[in-house]
């Protein structure tokens, strides 16, 4: 089922590239995925991070990225209206010294508001295996 839901989509976005980030380009495995997307005509990925740093994480496993568009998140031009529509979106709950050091730190959430801007079309995060660092004292009987 999993298999046909992926080849729906596939053929859906054939030939409309649409522009999807990657908040964790420094993950081998999500670098990857988004250099097979690349090749595609279905998907554009978006690499959020420094150019440079990630090209010396993709020459040892034999991947270019030079076809693949980066933003720097230190370094991103709309950076200012980016959080100025985080502290609004959080509806007053983040001041700007908070909003400022959480989108620039936290990857997920710079991609996420990429989305919410309408800069890109969707975003990929890599889930992660649920152990028990992320389960409360009282649902750690699994």
């Amino acid at each position: 089922m999993t298999n046909n839901l992926f080849v729906e989509l596939q053929e859906k976005l054939e030939g409309k590239n649409v522009r999807i980030v990657f908040p964790e380009a420094y993950d081998e495995r999500v670098l990857e995925a988004a250099v097979k997307l690349g090749a595609t005509s279905y998907v554009k990925p978006v690499l959020i991070g420094k150019k440079g740093e990630v090209e010396k994480i993709a020459q040892p496993l034999s991947l270019d990225v030079s076809g693949i568009e980066f933003i720097d998140h230190e370094n991103y031009e709309k950076y200012d209206e980016m959080l100025a529509k985080f502290i609004e979106r959080r509806a007053g709950k983040v001041t700007e010294e908070k909003g400022s050091r959480s989108t620039k730190r936290m990857l997920t959430i710079f991609g996420t508001m990429l989305v919410y801007m309408g800069e890109v079309a969707g975003i990929s995060i890599r889930s992660y295996p649920l152990n028990r660092r992320h389960c409360s004292s009282s649902s750690s009987n699994y």
